[in-house]
């Protein structure tokens, strides 16, 4: 028996207006199996998709602990399970999937951020991230949890297997999208996708992926870069790198600038140091800058509690020449005050090495002689030549 088609999907598109007519007229390349829209046929994983976009944007705004972090992904995910599957049965899975992904993500963070605290090196040269090994384990971890949940719900290993592993392979792109329910949007389709078309459904990879992204990495995202380089800088230490390396390099110029007195202070002086905070490239803002061509600095200042001042370049992720920074100190001592930089990191190869030392002892006393008559100069301990 012949049955009209329940819904018109193009109304501008003449083909669909007649209700009779199989996929728009076009019966021999495309089947229909039920009549109705996408949207329809998977209408119970949207709605379960968007209690777990809903839950995540709301929990990453407002727990404030691991274990808040960790119930509201549980109790999301027995909601979002029970949605999808219309069952008792579903709801338990889907707060056992939660409940994994986001031990994954818990796993997988303590790495990271193990990484960024621990002592630094030329090959880690304290960044926030997972090493390439870390990010591979990470991988294959949500892959095979994903393939479990599929099968427990039902579906095929491989299709969970690729739909959990590819969307966090991909997690890297999906990072650079701006808002989390944009993010795990984004990630529920790519799950979605991949899983029909190795054979499974759209919606258990969509909801597979979704858990995966929601409670994994919105729950536990990084940092950005800044932040983390800035945290890194605040407890910078010279003991964290290893002098034997050979592709350490250290230099250390003191030079007294003027005598304590008026117009002669840390405070007063501060400013003119800092005007030029990349001597011979001029001054920097705070935060993150691109010295010249492809070297990134984060720029950071500010006194200490026993009046000194601190002018912290640190080299940031891509920078051609070292993993290390540049420390200036303006303090009073011994009723003058002093400029004291010091230089340390790790040169990425020899050529690197010599620039880096040629800078410490070119450029740095040049630029303490210059802060030196400058200091002089403000505080009348000189006068200016004509």
């Amino acid at each position: 028996m012949l049955s009209a088609d329940p819904i018109i999907q193009a109304p501008f598109n003449a083909q669909n207006l007649n209700r009779y007519t199989y996929v728009l007229n076009n019966p021999l390349s495309l089947t229909d199996p039920t009549g109705l829209s996408w949207l329809v046929n998977n209408r119970r994983a949207v709605a379960a998709v968007a209690i777990t976009v809903v839950a995540t944007v709301i929990c990453v705004a407002t727990c404030t602990s691991a274990v808040a972090a960790a119930a509201v992904a549980v109790t999301s995910g027995a909601a979002a399970g029970g949605v999808a599957s219309a069952s008792t049965e579903g709801a338990v899975q889907g707060a056992f999937s939660a409940a994994v992904f986001f031990g994954i993500g818990q796993y997988f963070q303590g790495l990271a951020n193990s990484n960024f605290y621990g002592p630094v090196s030329a090959q880690n040269p304290a960044m926030p991230f997972l090493t390439t090994g870390q990010t591979a384990a990470k991988v294959l971890s949500h892959a095979i949890a994903g393939g479990v949940m599929s099968e427990l719900g039902g579906g095929k290993f491989g299709n969970g297997f690729l739909s959990a592993g590819v969307t966090q392979a991909l997690s890297g792109k999906i990072d650079a999208i701006p808002g989390g329910q944009a993010r795990i949007v984004t990630a529920a389709m790519v799950g979605g996708t991949v899983s029909a078309a190795t054979g499974g459904k759209f919606a258990n990879g969509a909801l597979t992926a979704a858990f995966s992204r929601a409670f994994n990495e919105e729950n536990h995202r990084n940092p950005t870069r800044e932040e983390m380089q800035e945290r890194r800088i605040a407890s910078l230490n010279i003991e964290d790198y290893d002098r034997f390396d050979d592709s350490f390099h250290e230099y250390q110029i003191t030079s007294t600038l003027c005598t304590a007195g008026p117009g002669c202070s840390v405070a007063s002086l501060a400013l003119m140091v800092n005007a030029d905070s990349a001597p011979r490239f001029g001054n920097m803002t705070e935060g993150y800058n691109v010295l010249h061509l492809n070297n990134p600095i984060i720029h950071t200042t500010y006194f200490d509690t026993d009046g000194s001042y601190f002018m912290m370049n640190a080299t940031y992720f891509l920078h051609d020449f070292h993993a290390g920074a540049v420390v200036s100190r303006l303090f009073e001592a011994g009723g003058s005050v002093l400029l004291d930089t010091h230089g340390f990191g790790y040169s990425s190869g020899w050529a690197a090495k010599m620039a880096n030392y040629s800078v410490g002892y070119s450029y740095f006393p040049a630029w303490h002689a210059q802060v030196v008559s400058t200091a002089k100069i403000q505080s009348g301990q000189i006068r200016p030549m004509k």
